[in-house]
């Protein structure tokens, strides 16, 4: 969590229409946004509106909550603040950060919305900003093993890892790599239940593949 919040501000992909918002005593000039982003990476939102005829500043209001992610605050100087858990919430300067929950995808994902607000305290109608995440492949994990073996009889070892949770079933087959060759024995490929005897010398690139 604490990676995503300190991510580089991502620039936004799309912007939609501008929109003449209107108050009975005051009106506004809002950007409706639509975003696009990877899995697991946050975004900083630059929620651009003013008067109407330009002359009078406006600062933003979080008017809804998206429900698939986070809002925090951030300051005219880029630093998050304080996460944004009720609406309506006033912000400390034109921007917002959203951290989307972990492993989340879809096109399009997630809504939230914001409004301007007058020095007058005239309030704008609310505006979205539609957050589209695209899916990326999450690495596997490899599990540690341990065997024990004897001078007479050499051990087998089976290499197993774990697909990210929604990713087993439709996976590819894994391929393994040895990253580290032992200190006091010898490694050979293996096939089903035969061993073939393809010595690993020590010589070889740590990476070597098992196929």
């Amino acid at each position: 969590m604490e990676s995503m919040l300190k991510a580089p501000v991502m620039n936004l992909l799309k912007i939609g229409h501008e929109k003449l918002l209107s108050n009975s005593a005051f009106k506004f000039n809002l950007r409706r946004y639509t975003v696009a982003v990877p899995e697991d990476r946050a975004v900083t939102l630059q929620l651009r509106g003013a008067s109407a005829d330009g002359t009078e500043a406006v600062t933003f209001q979080v008017a809804t909550l998206p429900s698939g992610g986070e809002l925090y605050d951030v300051d005219a100087t880029g630093a998050v603040g304080a996460e944004v858990t009720a609406v309506p919430t006033d912000l400390t300067a034109a921007a917002v950060r959203y951290v989307p929950n972990a492993d989340a995808a879809g096109i399009p994902f997630d809504v939230f919305k914001y409004r301007a607000k007058s020095a007058a305290g005239a309030f704008s109608y609310k505006t979205g900003v539609v957050v589209s995440i695209t899916a990326l492949d999450d690495p596997p994990s490899a599990v540690a093993v341990a065997v024990a073996a004897t001078r007479a009889a050499a051990a087998r070892v089976t290499l197993t890892a774990t697909q990210p949770a929604g990713e087993t079933a439709a996976g590819p087959a894994l391929n393994y790599s040895v990253t580290r060759l032992p200190a006091r024995g010898t490694l050979y490929k293996a096939a089903g239940t035969s061993v073939r005897r393809c010595r690993l010398a020590r010589s070889n690139p740590l990476d070597s593949a098992w196929n």
